[in-house]
């Protein structure tokens, strides 16, 4: 199967950004953006998660371009306001990895073993230890060494103790090919203790001694610098508010300056063989585009892909019953924010999104029990001023159970929607952007039999038809994996003791707390809420390509809704094995004392919004 021309479906956002990453991917494919000129964009602001930095990096956009084009603002994180209770609000910040094993953060290293005295299975273990274990390891080992992938008396135990994974003798491997994974590893597992223990001891405000920030300002630094001093993966730690529109116009002029063919038109029908494989895309002006592949963007609409026979079971999220938004904008405040506010209303919730010319609005709502009027009032009455809203908006919260079908990749909206309480869309789409990517060089690779760095000079590309069948899978599960637990995620939110309003009350019934078992998908919060009540909270995705949050987020939401009684999780949790064997009373004093060092070197001298981005020369020109 080879493919030489694409077509993207679609021009909202999703379509442009998807054109410009298959451009950047393969220079040399014909690649052909099909647009309508008739489909509405919402321009109402939106956010971005601190994984659309990575994905910035790997496409070589300019940061100052961008913000001057799209009059972008720095995100830091979510205000939300009046969830638990009127009157009491919680910060969400993204995540920030200032420790780091291996350079600041590790408390023991210096009393390690020098590395000749161990083999790389010993110094695995041995760095997790604390001084007195290590002591008395020493006595154990007597001067032998640990087989590099023998699975010893001493390694089962530490399994046992949730120290090593079952699968050690796969680890081991991993770990020769690639040393600088056993960093990693050792870094992510001692984060997600330190984490874990901040939040289970009840006299330490969360986020003083987890967070990277502080709430009344922008750490002095470039964005380039912020990114390097808390990137974790294709985590920076920070995001952006945008206006979708002028985003969407950043990426069409990137799309067509690189060569990406832009056609007006509609999409009316579409060409296939008798296996179903599309051939070609029929607009509205009876026009026929060949292909060989296509990407649909098309948002609900799903244009290409709502017109397959089978393979176009969309699946919703029940306990996801938002479904309306009336979006607006307001005119700035003398400060720029630096934080969405998610303000709860009596029926949903209200969003606020600090641009720079403007704040973009919108209020979230169930219509089964207001309408768009009564919405419309309700957010005047509280805001104290008209609004004038742009357009209401519908939506079905679920996902496309076979995004990937035949040779059309469903994306964005057309693959999934979850109501934007976390701003998690496009943050989705850089996720299936890097797992598409990291499948195609896999399957090319695979058929080429050869090592590829990249596709330039490359005219067309082609990989086995068996093989296809099985990353299709791979796909789609993956995709799959990822939009569940993001409305898992979402769902969470909703656990709030609030009974003011008949909404409110209602959220209560979208959890399961009392059941022994748990079957249904909308029950896997529930299920993971009970857990996580006396265990650490630990959340890992199966491959690094899906990471759009960690154990922090988790912790973060549940503080602030006061899910957990913290007193009584200090003491179910007192002899945890996982948090003792990697964040010792010692080492998690060591690591608070280091922590707050660079947090307060780290946030020293910083900056309101409008600062921020006059000095680093990110203000608009228009």
């Amino acid at each position: 199967m080879y493919i030489e021309k694409i077509i993207v479906v679609g021009g909202g956002t999703s379509g442009w950004m998807t054109a410009y990453w298959m451009r950047r991917l393969f220079p040399d494919i014909k690649i052909t953006a099909i647009v309508s000129e008739e489909i509405d964009i919402l321009g109402a602001g939106e956010g971005g998660l601190p994984i659309f930095f990575g994905w910035f990096k790997q496409t070589g956009i300019d940061l100052k371009e961008f913000f001057q084009y799209t009059g972008a603002t720095v995100k830091l994180g979510i205000d939300y306001r009046d969830w638990y209770a009127k009157g009491s609000n919680f910060l969400h910040p993204f995540t920030g990895d200032l420790l780091r094993v291996g350079d600041v953060s590790w408390p023991t290293l210096e009393e390690s073993p020098k590395p000749e005295e161990q083999d790389e299975a010993a110094k695995l273990i041995w760095n997790k230890l604390t001084p007195q274990e290590q002591e008395e390891k020493i006595k154990e080992l007597d001067g032998e060494h640990t087989e590099y992938v023998d699975l010893s008396d001493e390694n089962k135990e530490l399994i046992k103790d949730g120290v090593l994974d079952e699968n050690t003798e796969d680890i081991m491997h991993e770990y020769e090919e690639d040393p600088d994974l056993e960093i990693r590893d050792v870094n992510k597992h001692s984060r997600r203790a330190y984490v874990n223990r901040v939040y289970n001891e009840p006299e330490l405000n969360f986020l003083e001694w987890a967070s990277p920030f502080m709430h009344d300002g922008i750490p002095d630094e470039s964005l380039e610098d912020l990114m390097k001093a808390l990137s974790d993966n294709q985590m920076s730690g920070v995001s952006l508010h945008f206006d979708a529109i002028k985003v969407g116009e950043f990426f069409k002029e990137k799309c067509v300056q690189e060569g990406v063919l832009h056609i007006p038109g509609t999409v009316i029908d579409i060409e296939k063989t008798a296996e179903g494989m599309i051939t070609g895309i029929i607009t509205d002006d009876q026009e026929k585009h060949e292909c060989d592949f296509v990407f649909d963007c098309s948002g609900e609409r799903r244009a290409i892909s709502s017109k397959f026979e089978e393979d176009k079971d969309w699946w919703p999220f029940p306990h996801l019953t938002l479904n309306s938004a009336l979006p607006f904008n307001l005119e700035n405040e003398k400060d720029i924010g630096m934080w969405t506010a998610a303000q709860a209303m009596d029926c949903g919730w209200m969003w606020q999104i600090p641009l720079q010319n403007r704040i973009g609005c919108g209020y979230v709502f169930d219509d089964r029990f207001i309408d768009y009027d009564y919405a419309q009032q309700e957010v005047e009455k509280f805001l104290g001023k008209k609004i004038n809203p742009i357009k209401p908006v519908s939506f079905k919260s679920g996902y496309l159970e076979k995004p990937w079908a035949y040779n059309c990749i469903s994306m964005g909206m057309s693959q999934s929607f979850v109501e934007p309480l976390e701003a998690t869309a496009l943050g989705s789409l850089c996720v299936q952007h890097f797992i598409l990517r990291d499948i195609i060089y896999a399957l090319v690779e695979k058929f080429e039999e050869k090592r590829i760095e990249d596709f330039t000079n490359w005219p067309e590309i082609n990989w086995d038809e068996g093989d296809y069948s099985i990353a299709q899978l791979e796909y789609n599960a993956l995709c799959g994996n990822i939009i569940r637990e993001i409305a898992d995620f979402v769902h969470c939110h909703y656990y709030t003791p609030r009974k003011d309003t008949d909404f409110w009350e209602s959220r209560q019934e979208l959890f399961n707390m009392n059941q022994e078992e748990f079957t249904g998908e909308g029950e896997s919060m529930s299920h993971k809420l009970k857990v996580w009540k006396d265990t650490p909270v630990y959340y890992q995705p199966e491959t690094e390509a899906q990471q759009i949050y960690n154990e922090f987020n988790l912790i973060c939401v549940f503080d602030g809704l006061n899910i957990y009684d913290r007193k009584e999780r200090q003491k179910l949790m007192a002899n945890y094995p996982y948090l003792i064997n990697w964040m010792s009373d010692q080492n998690f004093e060591d690591w608070k004392e280091i922590f707050q060092e660079e947090k307060l070197q780290f946030n020293n001298g910083r900056l309101k919004q409008f600062d921020y981005l006059k000095k680093y020369e990110y203000l608009t020109k228009t």
